[in-house]
C-alpha cells in the first residue's frame, strides 16, 4: 500500500516533473523506464531524499525534450522513405476508409497532402473514441461547449468509476484539465513556448487576431485585418474596461500587461459580442492610460492616432471621446490614410529630406 500521502506526490510528479498534462511525454520511454523501480526505492529512503530525485527526474524530462526537439527533423521520413512504397501504403490506407487521396499536383510525387489528410482522420478517429471511453468511466469530456477551438477539457470527480492513474486517488471535488486531440495545437504550443518561430512584435493589429481566435472567431486568416473586422462587427454594445496594470521598460517605452484581460475573453459565459465590447474598451482604456503618464511626464496634451487599428470606427471613437473628456487634443488622420499607406507617404517625405541635406 502505498505510504501517507504517496498519491498526492505521484500526481504532483506527474503534473510537475514529467509534464503529462502540459505536454505529450512520447518518445520519453528510455527516460521513464527505470522510473517504476526508482519510485520502488524512494519509498524506502528519507523523506528527504524526494526533493533531489524530483529535481535529477525534472531535470532528465528537460534533457530528453532537447534531444527529441534537436534530433527531430519533420523532413527526415519524406527524405529518407521509400516513395513507391509510402504510396502503396497511403492507397491502401485510403481504400480501407472508403475515401478517395486528394488528386497529386505536379509530375513529382508528393504524399505530404494525403498524409495530413490520413492524420486529421485519425486524430478525429481518435476523439471520438476518447470521448466514447472517457463516458464510459464517468469522465467528462468536453469538445465543443466550454472550450476555446481545437481544445479538450477531461473533468476527473467523484462521479468516476475508476482510478485516473496508478497510484493516485479521484479527488472528490471536479479537478479540470485541459488538452487538444490536434497534433497542430500540441506543436504550435511547443514552439510558442520554446520561442520557436516566434517572433515577437509590438503591432496592436496582432492583438485583434489573439482576441478573435480566443473568441472562436477567426482560427485563420486569409487577408489583412480579417480578424479585426470580424471582431468590430459583432461589438453591438457597451462594457466596462478591464484595469491593465502598465510599467515602463528601461528605454522609456510605456508598456501595458494584458494578462488580467485574458479570463475575461475566455469565459464562455459571457456572449462573444459582450467580450469583444470589452476588449474595444480595455484597449481604448490602455491607450489613454499611457496617454495621462506621457502628460504627467511631459506636460503634453496632443495626441495623435496613427495606425491601421485607427480604421476600427469602435476603437477610434473610443479613444477620441475618452481623451477629449480628459482635455486632451485629440487628432485622427484626415487627408492622409492612417494605415500603411500612410506610412509609405511618411517614408517618402522622410526620404526627401534627407537628400536635402
Amino acid at each position: 500500500l502505498p505510504e501517507p500521502g504517496e498519491e498526492a506526490f505521484l500526481a504532483d510528479l506527474y503534473d510537475q516533473e514529467i509534464g503529462i498534462f502540459r505536454e505529450p511525454v512520447g518518445g520519453l520511454d528510455t527516460v521513464l523506464a527505470s522510473l517504476p523501480a526508482e519510485l520502488a526505492a524512494l519509498r524506502k529512503k528519507p523523506a528527504t531524499a524526494r526533493r533531489t530525485f524530483r529535481r535529477k527526474l525534472a531535470e532528465r524530462i528537460a534533457a530528453g525534450h532537447r534531444a527529441q526537439h534537436e534530433g527531430y527533423d519533420p523532413l527526415l521520413d519524406i527524405r529518407s522513405a521509400s516513395l513507391p512504397e509510402l504510396s502503396d501504403l497511403i492507397a491502401s490506407a485510403f481504400e480501407r476508409l472508403g475515401e478517395e487521396p486528394p488528386e497529386q499536383k505536379g509530375a513529382e510525387p508528393d504524399p505530404g497532402p494525403a498524409l495530413r489528410m490520413l492524420a486529421r482522420w485519425l486524430e478525429e478517429e481518435l476523439e471520438e473514441l476518447c470521448v466514447d471511453v472517457g463516458h464510459r468511466i464517468g469522465l467528462e469530456v468536453d469538445t465543443d461547449e466550454n472550450v476555446h477551438p481545437f481544445e479538450v477539457a477531461f473533468t476527473l470527480g467523484a462521479q468516476m468509476r475508476i482510478d485516473a492513474l496508478p497510484g493516485m486517488v479521484v479527488p472528490q471535488e471536479p479537478v479540470t484539465h485541459l488538452g487538444s486531440f490536434w497534433r497542430e495545437t500540441a506543436v504550435l504550443r511547443h514552439a510558442w513556448e520554446r520561442g520557436l518561430n516566434c517572433p515577437r512584435t509590438s503591432s496592436v493589429g496582432r492583438l485583434f487576431d489573439a482576441a478573435a481566435a480566443l473568441l472562436g472567431l477567426v482560427a485563420q486568416t486569409s487577408y489583412e485585418g480579417q480578424a479585426a473586422s470580424h471582431l468590430e462587427a459583432i461589438c453591438v454594445e457597451e462594457a466596462r474596461p478591464v484595469e491593465l496594470p502598465i510599467y515602463r521598460r528601461d528605454d522609456g517605452i510605456w508598456e501595458s500587461d494584458w494578462s488580467p484581460l485574458l479570463d475575461r475573453l475566455t469565459d464562455p459565459r459571457q456572449s462573444a459580442s459582450a467580450r469583444a465590447a470589452l476588449f474595444h474598451a480595455t484597449l481604448a482604456e490602455a491607450l489613454l492610460t499611457q496617454a495621462r503618464a506621457v502628460r504627467a511626464e511631459h506636460t503634453v496634451s496632443r495626441v495623435g492616432l496613427t495606425g491601421g487599428v485607427f480604421q476600427n470606427r469602435v476603437l477610434c471613437e473610443h479613444v477620441v471621446a475618452g481623451g477629449r473628456r480628459e482635455g486632451m487634443a485629440v487628432f485622427i488622420p484626415e487627408r492622409l490614410p492612417c494605415n500603411d499607406a500612410g506610412l509609405s507617404y511618411g517614408q517618402i517625405i522622410e526620404a526627401g529630406a534627407h537628400d536635402r541635406r
